[in-house]
């Protein structure tokens, strides 16, 4: 990979710039990276993000590689409040007469990891990663967490198989309490393909522990045991064609974060208490086809989930015991000749709530049914260029699990285009210009209260120089 960099100045102050060195020997891999983003915002809500890091991989022989990397990342950023006047975001969206929030992080990251291949078809992989981050808002928490993951890998002719154990431990340190999250899991996956039929399965089994120690009073433990599977097909009609469907029951556990509340004055957290992993069980069944000039994807599904996390209107993380969500998923891409093309990802998606007191039958908030994504993208000569448009139709409010509120989420539209220009090998500029038409988009909590996003047009250019 060549070394090169690269800057851009954009509106609103905006600029970025990064360094991005590497060095290869026969035995030695050496990346070196160094980024900065800023801008002052289009309301005065000035941010950056600062990233650094080190990758050394070093094969010491043919069958062994051992690996380091460090990184470093710096971010802050300063947002406004939410508007609360449906007028004042339909006239003004810049309007920061509510004030301003801001949240800054400090991320560590080590990375020490090697792989060792027994023969030609089986390798084994350790990696032993280390995270210290400290995140600032209207109190200031300490992370720290370790993972060790292993893993073998086998493949002969049209066989392959995985399997592997890795634990973490991750730390919440307060000022007042440490809130800790243990897992440990094993795992395993195959792939077998028998003439035009592919079949792939997979399962994990995990346990995890959350601790909660407060300085003063009583210590909280509760247990978790998990488990997951995955079985698919593929059926291969022809060159062009095929066939899949795939039914998988998996979990997602809560992070620490979760367990804890805001105080009324918003200067503080609390414990509040445990919730439940989320747990569910999905079906897909799809069809692909793959030509020349055409790709075609279709995807059916239907997701039934328990204990599904959410946010109450009163800001505190608990469990909607039954939900279900299904849908169509829709991809194509159209090669019209070597240098232009067109493509669409359309998704419509219904998610209700089953069971969860006055909730019962409700749509879930903050879901639109109809997500478009359109683009059209040329590559001719030196120059190469996509525009694109994102819709999402109306949602119910955030906050409006009752479905009983005034006010919608707004529908969200954003036209962007890109175009870039290789004056050599080297060199080459490139622009985009970000929300093109200037569209008002926002984020609804409730009636009369919304965060602006994607509300003013933005663009930037830029040079990128390869050595």
């Amino acid at each position: 990979t060549n070394s090169y960099i690269k800057s851009y100045l954009g509106n609103n102050n905006e600029t970025y710039r990064i360094l991005n060195l590497n060095h290869t020997t026969d035995n030695l891999i050496l990346n070196v990276m160094s980024d900065h983003f800023s801008t002052n915002g289009a309301k005065k809500d000035n941010a950056y993000n600062k990233n650094k890091s080190i990758d050394i991989k070093y094969f010491p022989t043919d069958d062994l590689e051992v690996r380091l990397k460090r990184t470093f990342n710096n971010n802050y950023s300063n947002y406004p409040k939410p508007l609360r006047d449906i007028n004042i975001y339909n006239q003004n969206p810049y309007n920061t007469d509510e004030g301003f929030n801001n949240e800054a992080t400090n991320t560590y990251q080590t990375n020490i990891g090697s792989t060792y291949s027994i023969n030609n078809t089986t390798n084994i992989s350790i990696d032993y990663l280390d995270t210290d981050k400290d995140i600032t808002t209207f109190s200031t928490n300490r992370y720290k967490e370790e993972k060790f993951k292993s893993k073998l890998v086998t493949h002969k002719n049209s066989f392959k198989f995985i399997a592997g154990v890795d634990a973490s431990n991750a730390d919440r340190i307060g000022s007042n309490n440490i809130t800790s999250k243990e897992n440990k899991g094993i795992f395993i996956s195959s792939n077998y393909i028998l003439d035009n039929i592919k079949i792939a399965t997979g399962a994990r089994y995990e346990e995890v522990q959350y601790t909660y120690s407060p300085n003063v009073g009583t210590e909280l433990v509760d247990n978790e045991y998990l488990y997951s599977y995955d079985i698919g097909l593929n059926y291969v009609l022809d060159t062009k064609q095929s066939l899949f469907i795939n039914y998988n029951k998996a979990f997602l556990t809560p992070v620490i974060d979760r367990f804890f509340k805001w105080n009324s004055t918003y200067t503080g957290q609390t414990f509040n208490e445990f919730i439940n992993p989320t747990t569910s069980k999905t079906i897909n069944i799809g069809y692909n086809n793959k030509s020349k000039k055409n790709k075609l994807d279709i995807v059916f599904f239907k997701a039934s989930l328990t204990d599904e996390m959410y946010l109450t209107p009163s800001w505190i993380n608990t469990n909607i015991d039954k939900s279900h969500k299904y849908g169509i998923e829709i991809f194509d891409k159209y090669q019209v000749n070597d240098n232009y093309y067109t493509s669409i990802n359309y998704s419509y998606i219904i998610a209700k709530i089953d069971e969860e007191g006055s909730y019962n039958g409700n749509y879930l908030p903050g879901v639109s049914k109809h997500n478009l994504t359109l683009n059209m993208g040329f590559n001719l000569n030196k120059y190469t260029g996509v525009l694109s448009h994102t819709y999402r139709s109306k949602a119910y409010a955030m906050e409006d699990f009752s479905n009983s509120f005034t006010q919608k989420q707004d529908a969200y539209q954003n036209t962007n285009l890109s175009l870039n220009y290789s004056l050599n090998s080297k060199i080459e500029i490139f622009t985009k210009v970000e929300n093109i038409f200037d569209k008002n988009n926002g984020l609804w909590l409730r009636d009369n209260v919304m965060y602006p996003v994607d509300y003013s047009r933005s663009y930037y250019a830029g040079l990128k120089y390869t050595f």
